[in-house]
């Protein structure tokens, strides 16, 4: 272990990412405990991508330091510092232990770049590297909900503020978006559970609203646990990639590396994908259904909980 150990920080060290093209980067977005991890960990099941690792987490990776903590970006914002600094993170051209933690390529020419701090500015991204295949991640709301109740997530990763004041702190976001703003008259502020679902709201809403159908693939995780043939197929369509379903199928039962609840993906698929019904009760459903009509998110999901 220990020589196995020391052979892979050394490719860490000395490895070698030669950026091709715009294409060559496929990026994944989407909230935390929302799949992303999964979802690249199934594209890249023969290990032919490098895999870098939220990058865009200012406290943890330098070459992101200029990046604030879920920071929304007008599309047409100029900034010469975060331009060259994303354009540097969207080529690979740059080493971090956090980033290269899955890291086992010497010579790479494409990577996987997964992050859930990105959703607020995936259009911005997309201008700096046009023609990059963009993954935007869904699952249910209540399902990302009660994976981080149980897991305590929605403090500022590095520090002691909440997701949610990060969200509302920001005076262009509210600017461009007034309906992010206007909501807030609907929730508790004061409640985690209504704060974690307007934060989903506002994560989705932007980069919907914002990206052109050219720019991205809408991919719902319940579709990859429910109808995974079609629905990876579809996926490697999109990255222009050769969908080898006998090897990457067999790949779905098997969890991410950042499956913390232990999920058992043998099990009936639909109960897996219904499983947060048993945490919330009619009212709670009730009033996650009107909020996101309210930031016209409603069309995503049926009543049921499955995707539309």
């Amino acid at each position: 272990m220990k020589l196995q150990y020391r052979i892979k920080n050394r490719l860490k060290k000395h490895s070698i990412d030669m950026d091709c093209s715009n294409k060559s980067t496929i990026f994944i977005a989407g909230m935390g405990r929302s799949g992303t991890t999964w979802l690249s960990e199934l594209i890249n099941y023969k290990q032919n991508y490098r895999d870098i690792f939220e990058p865009f987490l200012p406290y943890k990776v330098k070459i992101s330091s200029s990046f604030k903590y879920l920071q929304y970006l007008n599309p047409n914002y100029q900034d010469s510092i975060l331009t060259k600094s994303a354009k540097t993170i969207l080529s690979g051209q740059f080493k971090s232990e956090w980033t290269d933690v899955n890291k086992n390529r010497l010579v790479t020419n494409k990577r996987i770049i997964k992050d859930i701090r990105a959703n607020l500015m995936l259009k911005w991204l997309s201008n700096i590297r046009p023609g990059m295949p963009i993954l935007l991640l869904i699952r249910h709301p209540l399902a990302v909900i009660d994976s981080y109740k149980n897991l305590g997530w929605g403090i500022e990763a590095g520090g002691k503020t909440s997701d949610f004041d990060r969200i509302i702190e920001q005076k262009q976001l509210l600017d461009d978006f007034p309906i992010v703003k206007n909501s807030l008259k609907y929730i508790d502020t004061t409640d985690y559970i209504s704060q974690l679902l307007y934060l989903w709201c506002v994560l989705y809403h932007v980069p919907l609203k914002q990206l052109s159908r050219a720019d991205y693939k809408i991919v719902f995780y319940e579709n990859i646990l429910l109808h995974p043939q079609e629905t990876l197929s579809d996926i490697f369509s999109y990255i222009s990639q050769r969908f080898d379903g006998a090897k990457i199928l067999d790949k779905i039962k098997k969890p991410s590396i950042t499956n913390y609840r232990q999920t058992d993906f043998t099990v009936n698929p639909t109960e897996n994908v219904q499983k947060w019904k048993k945490t919330f009760n009619k009212i709670e459903i009730t009033k996650s259904q009107e909020i996101l009509k309210r930031f016209e998110l409603d069309y995503l999901y049926d009543t049921n909980g499955f995707p539309t």
